[in-house]
């Protein structure tokens, strides 16, 4: 698709050389005087959609980040190459105190104001079609990790029973994608939460739904179950990796730790993991995880660790290669959850679960 080149500044702004009023009254380009629109006459409107990330770091315990909420906005249209250049990504707040929410409101607000119906809308001059134009902006999509899609859809998290945001699955039926939620069935939920007498029975119907009761500016401008999306679902590697290497640390001296924590620094550029990741596991980003994982059977073995976590630790680290991949086919579902799944719990079974 044909991508228009938007001058989304205001028209005084387009050159110094020439008095305001004549680039008002009209635009050269070409040699070609192409005339403002008149008053009375319509000005062509042009849809602009939009990807908005959320993301907060308010949950950390270390001095490695800011704690804050922040928010950043990307034209919907950019290849999919140039997404993570960061010239492609405009920042549009951050806050220690204010909320995720809270934050997002003002944004929505800001976008719904150049919508037709509204008073100002925004004017500027298409350099393709050569003439004025209204832009109009529009929420495509919302990028969020797992806890921000939760938030996103007044869902309660990983700890209630229907712990996907985007269907009603459950620990039984994990394996496979359930029932879609949709949000006129999450809204009649919430109504039902604020009808409850007591405490208690909202806890219960929100354990037993995953649905929380809060204001959500999402709702006017998106589905959140359908219009976010998500790499894996009902597979939580990361948090897993994360509760094991947790319990592997743990397990170990300090002297050991110590020992692991040299032998992590010493690892060549690619696969160094520095800034105590022994204490601060807690606070580290995902990518942290993924790369902690790949090479804690080797590090681990070096510190010592038992054989039974050395295990556990390899499959968790096929898992997740397995995982990251682009691309699956039924021989990589039929390995991962008949082989490298079925084994892991098999081991909590055979060496954890009985043991306690």
């Amino acid at each position: 698709m044909e991508r228009r080149r938007l001058m989304t500044v205001p028209l005084l702004n387009l050159s110094k050389d020439v008095e305001p009023s004549i680039i008002n009254e009209s635009m050269t380009t070409s040699g070609q005087l192409v005339e403002k629109p008149k008053e009375n006459s319509k000005i062509p409107q042009i849809s602009v959609p939009v990807n908005l990330f959320i993301d907060d770091t308010s949950t950390n315990v270390s001095k490695r980040w800011q704690p804050m909420h922040c928010a950043q906005m990307q034209l919907a249209g950019v290849p999919f190459r140039f997404r993570n250049n960061e010239i492609y990504s405009n920042f549009l707040g951050a806050s220690e105190h204010a909320s995720v929410l809270s934050i997002s409101k003002l944004i929505l607000q800001d976008i719904e104001s150049t919508q037709p119906c509204q008073q100002n809308p925004v004017e500027t001059f298409d350099a393709d079609m050569k003439t004025c134009i209204a832009i109009k902006m529009e929420v495509a999509s919302l990028i969020a990790d797992f806890n921000m899609l939760s938030l996103a859809c007044n869902h309660a998290g990983a700890t209630a029973l229907k712990f996907c945001p985007k269907c009603h699955a459950d620990r039984d039926t994990c394996s496979s994608k359930e029932r879609e939620r949709f949000p006129q069935e999450t809204m009649r939920t919430i109504e039902r939460l604020r009808l409850r007498g007591t405490e208690k029975s909202k806890k219960s119907l929100k354990k037993q739904t995953g649905v929380k009761d809060y204001d959500n500016p999402f709702w006017e401008v998106l589905n959140p179950h359908r219009d976010i999306p998500s790499g894996v679902l009902h597979l939580f590697h990361l948090g897993t990796s994360k509760h094991l290497l947790k319990v592997c640390i743990e397990s170990l001296s300090e002297d050991k730790v110590s020992v692991l924590e040299s032998h992590l620094s010493g690892l060549d550029s690619q696969q160094q993991i520095t800034f105590n990741i022994c204490k601060n596991l807690n606070s580290r980003q995902g990518k942290d995880l993924k790369k902690f994982i790949q090479v804690a059977p080797f590090s681990l073995a070096f510190a010592g660790l038992s054989t039974v976590y050395l295990k556990m630790t390899c499959l968790l680290a096929l898992i997740n290669r397995m995982v990251c991949k682009d691309a699956f086919d039924d021989e990589d579902i039929h390995q991962l959850f008949d082989n490298l799944v079925e084994k892991y719990l098999q081991i909590i079974e055979e060496h954890l679960i009985t043991s306690t």
